[in-house]
């Protein structure tokens, strides 16, 4: 495989930003991946990844690329980058392993065919694409069942999963597309206000020790904290080298 060197690429991605209350069931599960999304160029055979780094001469992707090629269809098609399984915590894995090829894998969720609705672009993969290329879905009835199903998912290793409704045409931004997934939150003290960046740092302890993680912090909300105040954290999880995962500011503790 050969890897170019990452460079501002401004891949257009689809940002997941949707609510359950506007999905209309029955509608489509897909298990969430801990990747990194990439754009498959079938006519170059190439992936760029969101952070825009290209892979090139890459027997997964060219396969991909002879396929579609086979059947005269030329769109781009739209995948997550793993590391093995893609299950939680795998994305630090991926991002250590750039070059290994067989342990790095592609799942692909999507096709670039703006006009068509869901359905029609999932049977074109299924009908093109070996299912081992492709995401795990399952068509869900309800909320109820999208929730259960998201627990299973969780129980075995992955992220969560992905709603969308059937109709609904491919959309580069905010979509309605919905990720269940996990949330914590905690109490952490300041240990750190930036004085010129919208950043503080909190002191996480975890099986690893001690270590202060950024967070982003409006500058009119950084001016109200001190420091030894504790604060509410949003996060996804503690990760192995004891930062946190998407840590987001919530409020200051009425406990401080």
């Amino acid at each position: 495989m050969k890897i170019t060197k990452s460079y501002p690429a401004n891949i257009p991605f689809p940002e997941l930003r949707g609510s359950l209350n506007y999905i209309q069931w029955p509608a489509m599960g897909e298990i969430k991946y801990d990747g990194e999304f990439g754009t498959l160029i079938c006519s170059t055979a190439t992936i760029i990844s969101k952070s825009g780094r290209r892979r090139e001469l890459w027997d997964k992707v060219s396969a991909l690329s002879n396929l579609l090629k086979r059947a005269d269809i030329n769109d781009n098609l739209l995948c997550e980058i793993i590391y093995k399984e893609g299950k939680r915590g795998d994305l630090y894995k991926l991002l250590s392993n750039q070059d290994n090829d067989d342990s790095l894998n592609i799942k692909v969720f999507d096709i670039d065919r703006r006009f068509d609705d869901y359905l029609t672009r999932s049977e074109l993969l299924l009908k093109y694409i070996p299912t081992d290329y492709l995401v795990t879905k399952k068509m869900l009835n309800s909320k109820e069942e999208a929730m259960e199903w998201a627990q299973d998912v969780l129980s075995i290793g992955y992220e969560g999963i992905v709603v969308k409704n059937l109709t609904g045409s491919l959309v580069f931004g905010p979509c309605d597309w919905v990720k269940i997934k996990p949330r914590d939150t905690n109490k952490y003290m300041v240990a750190y206000i930036d004085p010129i960046k919208e950043r503080i740092e909190v002191s996480v302890t975890s099986a690893n020790g001690t270590k202060n993680v950024g967070v982003k912090v409006s500058t009119k909300i950084k001016s109200t904290l001190r420091l030894g105040q504790q604060v509410d954290i949003e996060h996804q999880g503690i990760l192995d080298t004891g930062g946190l995962r998407h840590p987001v500011f919530k409020k200051a503790s009425h406990n401080s």
